[in-house]
């Protein structure tokens, strides 16, 4: 069993604390990555009439924000306007009230948190964490990475598959720690505590590259037993690997998930960190042809009063007048680019159906015109100006845009408004 860092002790054991209290209404609510779209720190129901109804949050960057850290703020911001019923704009940034959501390791520094208590000291290019912190009475949620890459490719972890271990049919967060509560308690320990610590995840990459469970035992003994047992699993997968891929409706492994390479269980006694243990997948998932991603014609009605219609940015797949998927793709560049934010909130508000990616960087779009077609469909790309005002304009006439479809899936939902009065 290997040693974790002592730097991240405080941090981790406020998180095992405060995620094994159940908050009653009146209780503050504790942020955690395994029920974090759930209502409670972001989202909440001001009104109580059981519709989230307002997203509190604000954001934090740098100082001086890359476009590529401005496009992963804003596929996080599509994620939280889908997630709502109501939304106030502009989104707060730095100052205010509201969960801090920071983005990159520059809004790390903005927000004064330890870049080695978060782990984000050990990232490479390429790599990126979403985990949850804690600074004095706050609490906040981090999406950061190596570089720009790994930055962006954890928050479209976050945005588009979280809080399910990738595959958004599949098992979520909550049930790995079900599952690593059970498993422990079959080897004759139980857990008196557990939370997700953090989602590593590397650029380009078709799975988590490691989910990071952390699991307090009420006794060093009790801490052996477990080191035991999940050895003993952990020595089982890698003496014996399974290479048949799994298929979505097959049964795993336990602790074994194919949209995930490793569970990492970090193991601790009286607040002392004991050590992890990383259990690797049995097999990778069954591989699939990339469906095209839905689109639709060019937008010839496209004006400024049909944006947010599906005449505009938004489409209806089964022609029922409910917008359910996105048919643009915003491209933010140059200076004066962080509206994309909020406009990627509205959009995401707008849709029962969610792309992720909605926001794309130039580099991203250059690459794209150059690969191979997977599916062709028609898009509608709008290059964003903003103005101090932070008022956002098209800059381009809508055009067809044929490029590879996306692997990122597109979560459909029906609004809680719609299906109460239906």
């Amino acid at each position: 069993m290997r040693k974790i860092k002592t730097s991240a002790l405080v941090l981790i054991a406020a998180t095992l604390v405060l995620g094994a209290s159940t908050p009653q209404e009146d209780d503050v609510v504790f942020l955690s990555l395994d029920t974090v779209f759930d209502r409670g720190a972001i989202f909440q129901d001001r009104n109580s009439d059981e519709v989230i109804d307002f997203v509190n949050a604000r954001f934090v960057l740098g100082n001086v924000p890359t476009p590529t850290e401005i496009t992963a703020a804003a596929e996080v911001a599509a994620r939280l306007g889908f997630e709502t019923m109501a939304l106030d704009l502009p989104l707060p940034r730095s100052a205010g009230e509201g969960t801090m959501i920071v983005i990159g390791r520059a809004g790390v520094s903005r927000a004064r948190l330890s870049e080695a208590d978060l782990r984000l000291d050990t990232l490479l290019p390429g790599e990126g964490l979403v985990t949850v912190g804690h600074l004095a009475n706050d609490q906040v949620l981090v999406i950061a990475g190596g570089d720009d890459r790994g930055t962006l490719a954890a928050a479209r972890l976050l945005a588009g598959r979280l809080p399910h271990v990738w595959d958004p049919k599949g098992p979520t967060l909550t049930d790995v720690l079900t599952n690593v509560r059970d498993f422990l308690s079959d080897a004759g320990v139980v857990p008196a505590g557990m939370a997700v610590e953090n989602v590593h995840v590397k650029a380009e990459d078709n799975a988590i590259d490691r989910l990071t469970i952390t699991v307090h035992m009420s006794s060093a003994a009790d801490s052996v037993g477990a080191e035991t047992a999940l050895n003993r699993l952990a020595d089982e997968r890698i003496t014996s690997p399974n290479q048949e891929a799994v298929d979505d409706d097959e049964s795993e492994p336990k602790l074994s998930y194919s949209g995930a390479r490793v569970v990492r269980i970090n193991l601790f006694a009286d607040s002392e960190a004991l050590g992890f243990v990383d259990v690797p997948r049995a097999a990778p998932p069954a591989d699939k042809p990339l469906a095209p991603r839905p689109g639709s014609g060019v937008k010839r009605s496209l004006d400024l009063s049909s944006v947010y219609s599906s005449d505009g940015f938004l489409g209806d797949a089964n022609s029922d007048l409910i917008p359910d998927r996105t048919d643009v793709v915003i491209v933010p560049s140059g200076a004066g680019i962080d509206g994309t934010i909020d406009l990627a909130a509205r959009i995401g508000l707008e849709v029962t159906g969610l792309s992720i990616p909605l926001v794309r960087t130039v580099d991203e779009i250059d690459a794209q015109i150059d690969r191979p077609f997977y599916g062709l469909y028609a898009r509608l790309l709008i290059g964003l100006t903003v103005d101090e005002t932070a008022e956002c304009r098209p800059q381009a006439n809508a055009r067809d845009l044929h490029t590879a479809a996306a692997d990122f899936p597109v979560v459909h939902r029906i609004p809680a408004l719609l299906s109460q009065s239906a």
